[in-house]
Formats: C-alpha cells, structure tokens, sequence
C-alpha cells in the first residue's frame, strides 16, 4: 500500500527521510510575512512536489505492468492508486500516462527539474517523438488524447 506499512525495498528508507522531512516542515505564513517571501516559497515548494511526482509516475507504470492479482482487486492499476493512494482520478490517470511516455518525455522530465516547467506542464506534453508541438485540439478531443477521469467513475 502508499502507507509505507509493508516497505521492504531500499528505497523505503529514502521515503521514510522525505515522509520525516515533510513532517518537519514549516513554511512562513500569516500577515507578517511579505509577498515576496510567500511566492518564493510557493514556487520552490511547488517545485520540490513536482518532482516528487515523477518517480510516483514511474512507479504507477510499473505497478500497471505487474501481474492483475497486485492490483488489491481494482480493475485497473489507476483505480487502485486512485482509492489506495487517496488520489483524485485525474491525478492517477496523469501519472500513468507520464509513467507511460517516460521515454517520449525525457526532454520533459530534465525541464521538470531544472524548474523550467512543472509537472502538470509534463504531464500534458503528448508530442510525436520529432519534438514537434501537436496540433490544436478542442477540449474533448484533448481530454480523450491523456485520459477522461470521468471515465473512471466508480460505478
């Protein structure tokens, strides 16, 4: 499970430094603080999740890639990050599909880290493997192209 509970791989205890660091953290708020501060803080911690989000998205693939049976009875990988992981549907379909286009995104995922864009900008990148920006598309064809969350609807 995304508890960390039943962790036996090495890089559990990686995951058990960040879960204490996150504990830790406290950030500056409330009406002493300036603007300036807030945005710079808001920007670096957006970017520290942001790149937390792509080793989630490798994982989430190679969950997908594993036997039905790990799926805990969900009929599909993204539904069982969506109810185990407490994630929104969305959030589960755009991890898998960047875990998916992990190859294609390679251009995307080295922008991601050095900051120059952030992960729900990586996470809607689907262009052809020229580097070329697809064509325009309206919002049905695009919401079809990475995935509708509406289509994983508990019935």
């Amino acid at each position: 499970m995304c508890d960390g509970a039943d962790d036996t791989t090495a890089s559990a205890s990686g995951l058990v430094v960040l879960e204490a660091a996150a504990e830790r953290l406290e950030l500056e708020t409330g009406p002493n603080v300036s603007p300036e501060a807030l945005r710079d803080q808001l920007i670096r911690l957006r970017h520290v999740i942001d790149l937390l989000e792509l080793p989630f998205a490798s994982m989430v693939i190679s969950l997908g890639t594993c036997d039905e049976a790990e799926w805990g009875g969900y009929p599909s990988p993204i539904q069982w990050v969506r109810h185990a992981c407490k994630t929104s549907a969305w959030t589960a379909v755009s991890a898998f599909h960047v875990g998916e286009q992990s190859v294609r995104l390679e251009d995307s995922a080295r922008a991601l880290r050095a900051g120059e864009i952030g992960y729900g900008q990586a996470s809607t990148r689907k262009y052809p493997q020229s580097g070329a920006r697809p064509p325009r598309q309206s919002r049905s064809a695009a919401r079809h192209a990475v995935g509708d969350p509406r289509d994983l609807r508990a019935n």
